[in-house]
Formats: C-alpha cells, sequence, structure tokens
C-alpha cells in the first residue's frame, strides 16, 4: 500500500530569493570560486590570472583583452610548468573537480550570518 506524503514548501521560495540578492554572499563566493579557479587558469605571464576581478556578486571578470582566446580555446596546448591543471573553461574544470565547494562556502557563509 503506497503512503502519500505532502512537504510543505512554504516559505522556500523566499529564502531563495533572499539568498540571491545577499551582495555580499554573492562576493564572497565569486572570491572563493576565483581562488579556486587560479590553478586551472592557463598561464604563460601570469596576466590572466593576476587580472581576475570580483565586481559583481556571483561574477569572476578575467579582463585581459585575450581572455577570450584561452576561456574558449578547446584543443589548445597550454603550458603545464606553471599550471599543471591548465585548461579551456577553466570554470567547469574547477566545480568538477569541486562539487559541493561553493554550496559549502555559501552555506558557512550564511551560518555566520
Amino acid at each position: 500500500m503506497a503512503v502519500k506524503i505532502k512537504v510543505d514548501m512554504k516559505g522556500v521560495g523566499e529564502k531563495i530569493n533572499r539568498i540571491k540578492a545577499d551582495e555580499g554572499l554573492g562576493r564572497y563566493l565569486a572570491e572563493q570560486a576565483k581562488k579556486g579557479m587560479e590553478p586551472y587558469v592557463p598561464y604563460r605571464t601570469g596576466k590572466l590570472c593576476k587580472t581576475a576581478t570580483v565586481k559583481r556578486p556571483f561574477h569572476v571578470t578575467y579582463p585581459a583583452s585575450y581572455a577570450r582566446y584561452p576561456f574558449y580555446g578547446s584543443g589548445m596546448n597550454f603550458r603545464k610548468d606553471p599550471h599543471p591543471l591548465a585548461t579551456h573553461r577553466w570554470d567547469k574544470a574547477y566545480t568538477a573537480a569541486h562539487k559541493g565547494e561553493l554550496a559549502r562556502f555559501g552555506t558557512e557563509y550564511l551560518r555566520r550570518g
């Protein structure tokens, strides 16, 4: 015999909207992502990594004029001596290798209040 359970989701949407609107959280997570992605960013002179910025919540920007080329550069051969994990789409490589890390950072930030 099946059992039917109703889950009370009142307030969940409001909580999610508050979290998405929390600029402090967004900046904190972007800073953590910037640090976490660094080993995956191609490195020749270091300019790409050194100029990475967080100017908006939940966004990391790589303002180097050539940043798009290595970011979308599938099939490129990146030097591995300074950054052995260097690859294109370094955001995806970071999140795949560190599943849940940003969620943990976010949870810790919210718990600290």
